[in-house]
């Protein structure tokens, strides 16, 4: 079976045989964007983890798990823009032969274990969002104070998402690499691993399914939450607005993700198909595939910015650290001034005074 390079979220993904000669033509505009979505990225998804590791934000349990995502997206957009860029760059898409990389077996084995772990990132967000959700559905049944989960909990779930995305991308280790006689790092197509594309993004529709199910079900029992406990109005008040924050945050997060990354994973879907029915091959432009490509890291690189509308905690450290940084630019902006003398006339008494 002949290889579907467009269709591969991998490195190879911008390497297509037959149009070589379009490969070699720079464009600005994509590589401006490229920028754009990689500063952002960076200095969103860092502030974040910024703010917890120094201690701006209290550590309780959804503040971890959204640092958890923080980290997933930030090694998403580091192991794959600048790739991109670099390839756009220099008009050259191989992954070995050059000064960079060794070639040979340390070629292939950094082809697998980037494409690995790269494409592990992607599920990491989606299974923690899943993971809060069903936490602050245990969380709704307690409006007194919201029980949180211990350190060595917190860590195991933490390690669970990295271990499971890891987990159902490991055929990955197998199937990409830098083929014999080739010179980029790719995933071959046949129709035993578009089977396992195909099982695999099955699987993130559940995933979305879920998390949707799950917090719809608590917007639900919050509805009626208020009437059926017996608490002080102020105890009330503040528990029901902890979580409906959650649940916003995390249906935000979800409408953003599923926006900006089913149109990719439905291209992929499509081109896939071709193993499965009699239907012509889906003619897909560069154009086309780098745009759809594009948007789907916009995902990774401002969902920050809705940690911060709907999440108290990380607005409130954001604020401080804005008005340290304010304070900090104006003295070190302002000029030395000497300190101010008393006027002449509360040191001295005029002579007519003087009696």
């Amino acid at each position: 079976m002949e290889d579907f390079e467009k269709v591969n979220l991998t490195f190879a993904n911008i390497s297509s045989e037959g149009n070589q000669g379009n490969e070699h033509k720079i464009s600005w505009v994509k590589i401006i964007f490229i920028f754009i979505i990689l500063i952002c990225g960076f200095i969103l998804n860092s502030t974040v983890i910024f703010l917890v590791l120094a201690k701006r934000v209290k550590k309780k349990t959804i503040n971890v798990f959204v640092v958890n995502m923080s980290v997933a997206d930030l090694c998403s957009l580091l192991l794959y823009l600048p790739w991109r860029l670099k390839n756009y760059l220099t008009e050259n898409p191989d992954w070995q032969n050059r000064t960079d990389w060794a070639g040979g077996i340390f070629g292939d084995v950094t082809c697998k274990l980037i494409s690995w772990f790269y494409n592990s990132t992607d599920w990491v967000s989606l299974v923690t969002l899943l993971i809060i959700s069903v936490e602050r559905f245990r969380a709704v049944k307690s409006i007194v104070q919201l029980p949180g989960l211990s350190r060595c909990k917190t860590a195991s779930l933490i390690s669970f998402t990295w271990i499971l995305s890891g987990f159902v991308n490991l055929p990955l280790l197998i199937i990409c690499g830098v083929r014999s006689g080739k010179t980029f790092c790719g995933c071959p197509l046949t129709k035993t691993i578009a089977a396992y594309y195909m099982g695999t993004n099955s699987l993130y529709v559940c995933l979305v399914i879920s998390i949707l199910s799950i917090n719809l079900v608590i917007i639900r029992r919050l509805v009626r939450v208020q009437a059926s406990y017996n608490l002080p109005e102020a105890q009330q008040v503040r528990g029901l607005q902890r979580l409906h924050s959650a649940v916003r945050m995390v249906l935000c997060s979800l409408v953003l993700f599923v926006v900006c990354t089913a149109p990719f994973y439905a291209i992929l879907t499509l081109a896939r198909l071709e193993f499965f029915a009699e239907i012509s091959a889906i003619e897909i432009s560069d154009d086309t595939f780098d745009a759809w490509d594009f948007i789907f890291y916009v995902n990774a690189a401002f969902g920050p910015v809705i940690y911060f509308i709907f999440l108290d905690d990380f607005r409130d450290g954001l604020k401080q650290v804005i008005r340290g940084c304010v304070r900090s630019f104006r003295a070190n902006t302002q000029p030395d001034q000497p300190p101010e003398q008393p006027s002449s006339r509360l040191r001295h008494k005029p002579a007519c005074e003087n009696g």
